[in-house]
């Protein structure tokens, strides 16, 4: 059978608001403020995807722009180590492979080739020292 409530008490909602317990007027108005609450919080969350969005477009920009300069940088880099090195070769010096490195690993290379010059000084004196020693002996009035 049909319900002889009005449409308005199937909903849960009176039509006069004399009759409604002040408790569930309280609640309704809570409930109210909490909606708005809510909308607004939807708001601003809103805006802030919307500025996150913007900023992060203009970051990426940013950076697209960056690695172009640093392209750019890095092609002139290479243009000025082909004309030192061509510089190298027609004033009849060494042109070392090391130049073209990055910080740590030309200190390792540096390192490392010193090392050798080292060595192979080492070496050098050793052998002219021992020269030295056959030359005095050699040399050595007999008694």
């Amino acid at each position: 059978m049909t319900d002889p409530k009005s449409p308005d008490e199937n909903q849960g909602y009176t039509s006069d608001p004399k009759d409604i317990d002040p408790t569930i007027r309280a609640a309704r108005h809570y409930v109210g403020e909490l909606n708005n609450a809510l909308m607004k919080m939807g708001d601003s969350i809103s805006a802030s995807n919307s500025d996150l969005q913007q900023q992060t477009h203009a970051m990426e920009a940013a950076i697209a722009g960056i690695r172009l300069s640093s392209e750019k940088i890095y092609n002139t880099l290479e243009t000025a180590r082909g004309k030192m090195r061509q510089l190298f070769v027609a004033l009849g010096m060494e042109y070392e492979e090391y130049f073209e490195m990055n910080g740590m690993d030309r200190a390792v290379a540096m390192a490392k080739r010193k090392m050798h010059d080292s060595e192979f000084e080492h070496d050098l004196r050793e052998a002219r020292e021992e020269r030295k020693k056959k030359r005095a002996r050699g040399s050595k009035p007999e008694d």
